[in-house]
């Protein structure tokens, strides 16, 4: 997959305007061998990146980051009728996804590349609502209420990964009214300043305005030991992403002993992504796992019936900020092999599909 590069003319709708671009696809393996994928738009000297752990992915994060500028990109992959399987995100890199009709079920002749050009693009979320429309409908046509579909069938183990993103180089420095930074205490004599990837998420409570700053900037303030930079920390909590960016560890294959991990619900005390992944979820459902002492790790988890359309309408609800990696799976035992023990032994039932609705 290294060095794979698609690169092909695009079409943008800003409002009722069509805007000519370009989209770039890049495969790309990492050291570990996970393979990830970059897509990138470049439109009227402005460029839009979005990155995932399959090309579906990929572009539900770039269309996010379009969409925050009035843009719609014109791909199959963007239009309401098309739905892509976990089975095509698994086994076919995300890359063909299944055009679909209302009250009938998904055929494998009416597949397409999502990437190819369309004239019908619209918001992650209109297609969300489309999609849920669709998988109504063939409900209304089931057995038992029981939708069957290669695509919607939630008795089978389901399971995506919201791929992490990085802490922007532009940030917003919380300021008083004096243009100093906002600083709590923090450790060591350190005082803690506070950055955010959207100006307009500081807390009202935290300074009076927000000053630009280079990310660069705050990682020597970080790495000096002067201030310790949260990244977008919620309201009433001090604690948010760290400014630096390290490289996330992987698990390996070796199942860790429950006795040696612990679970803590997500909330906004991680920082605003969590609070978003939070409210975007259901009670007792969205998790990190952890471990501790020199070998630590960490896993942050969202247990879904649909995990398909959850990452659509948390992509769309994050935006541009940064957050780690998340899965989203309809059942522990979807999660990597590492956790998988630990989760069927810590967590909660995951819960039930969600019943068709009219």
């Amino acid at each position: 997959m290294r060095g794979e590069i698609v690169s092909r003319p695009v079409v943008l709708m800003h409002r009722e305007e069509a805007v000519a671009g370009n989209l770039s696809l890049v495969g790309e393996d990492t050291e570990d061998r996970v393979g990830r994928f970059v897509l990138e738009c470049a439109v009227e000297g402005l460029r839009f990146r979005g990155e995932g752990s399959d090309v579906t992915a990929a572009l539900d994060a770039l269309r996010s980051r379009l969409e925050a500028a009035d843009l719609l990109i014109q791909v199959a992959g963007a239009e309401p009728d098309v739905v892509v399987s976990p089975m095509s995100r698994q086994m076919g890199q995300g890359r063909r996804g299944y055009r679909v009709q209302i009250g009938r079920p998904a055929d494998r002749d009416a597949m397409v590349d999502v990437l190819e050009p369309a004239k019908h693009g619209v918001t992650l979320a209109e297609q969300s609502d489309a999609a849920n429309r669709w998988y109504r409908s063939l409900a209304d046509r089931s057995d038992h209420g029981r939708v069957q579909s290669p695509i919607a069938l939630q008795d089978e183990m389901a399971g995506r990964t919201l791929a992490a993103t990085k802490v922007p180089n532009e940030l917003h420095l919380a300021v008083d009214g004096a243009g100093q930074p906002v600083t709590v205490p923090f450790d060591r004599g350190r005082s803690s300043v506070f950055a955010y990837s959207v100006a307009d998420d500081r807390p009202p409570a935290r300074g009076t305005a927000t000053q630009p700053v280079s990310r660069e900037a705050l990682v020597e303030d970080e790495r000096s030991g002067r201030f310790a930079v949260q990244v977008d920390a919620a309201a009433d909590h001090g604690d948010g992403l760290s400014v630096l960016h390290r490289p996330a560890r992987r698990p390996g294959v070796l199942s860790i002993p429950p006795e040696h991990v612990r679970a803590l619900p997500l909330s906004a005390a991680q920082g605003i992504w969590a609070e978003i992944v939070v409210r975007s979820s259901g009670p007792d459902s969205a998790w990190t796992l952890f471990t501790t002492g020199a070998d630590a790790r960490r896993l942050s988890l969202v247990l879904d019936p649909d995990p398909d359309a959850w990452c659509i309408r948390v992509v769309a609800a994050l935006g541009p900020r940064p957050h780690p990696e998340v899965f989203v799976v309809n059942r522990p035992d979807a999660l990597p092999r590492a956790w998988r023990r630990a989760a069927r032994h810590l967590l909660p039932e995951p819960p039930p599909p969600r019943p068709p609705t009219a």
